[in-house]
């Protein structure tokens, strides 16, 4: 994951100097791309790189690091809950 970041700060350091502008967004670096075999084959590896990021993130879950965050889980929560019941019901898709 480390490298994924070194990658994105090099990339982002680098569109200030190619296209002048410092362009956060990979979406919008691709869109400055010429070649179309480029742009596709940069989105299969942002896609990739998305995808390992956020499963690796995922994979480790907090109570397996520590039981206090166990704990800390299951009085939350509740409260959570309570304190917002309507969260629970809302429509997501809408």
């Amino acid at each position: 994951m480390t490298f994924y970041s070194f990658i994105g700060i090099a990339v982002t350091s680098a569109t200030l100097i190619i296209f002048g502008e410092a362009l956060w967004n990979p979406v919008a670096v691709l869109a400055r791309l010429g070649n179309p075999f480029a742009v596709v084959l940069a989105m299969i590896a942002l896609l990739m790189a998305t995808l390992n990021v956020n499963v690796a993130a995922n994979v480790v879950s907090r109570p397996t690091i520590s039981p206090i965050f166990l704990r800390a889980a299951s009085v939350s929560a509740p409260a959570a809950s309570s304190l917002a019941p309507w969260a629970l019901s809302c429509n997501r898709g809408n």
